[in-house]
């Protein structure tokens, strides 16, 4: 889930404004201000916008279009995924057709 938030903040702000608009970058976004200090919010904004972290992310991006399958189960997974079946069913062993 903080991973999750990290990167939604990444993309929906900090990638969005920071050509069009960095004085927003400045401060929290309002809706999260009680919970970041602006400390931590400032040091989060440079390190997402340093050149390490532009060729890491670009690195990163490279790989994930060469997966043939991309993964989409959250981090269930599959054999997370055949014992909520199992439960859910109550029953033993699962068809793969299921999966």
């Amino acid at each position: 889930m903080w991973r999750d938030f990290k990167s939604r903040i990444t993309t929906e702000l900090i990638y969005e404004y920071k050509h069009t608009c960095p004085e927003i970058l400045e401060h929290p976004p309002t809706s999260y201000a009680p919970w970041i200090e602006p400390k931590v919010w400032d040091e989060f904004v440079k390190k997402r916008l340093s050149a390490e972290w532009e060729e890491a992310r670009k690195v990163q991006q490279g790989r994930a279009t060469q997966n043939k399958y991309p993964y989409c189960m959250s981090r269930l997974g599959y054999a997370g995924l055949e014992d909520k079946i199992e439960k859910d069913e109550s029953r033993c062993g699962i068809d793969r057709s299921e999966l």
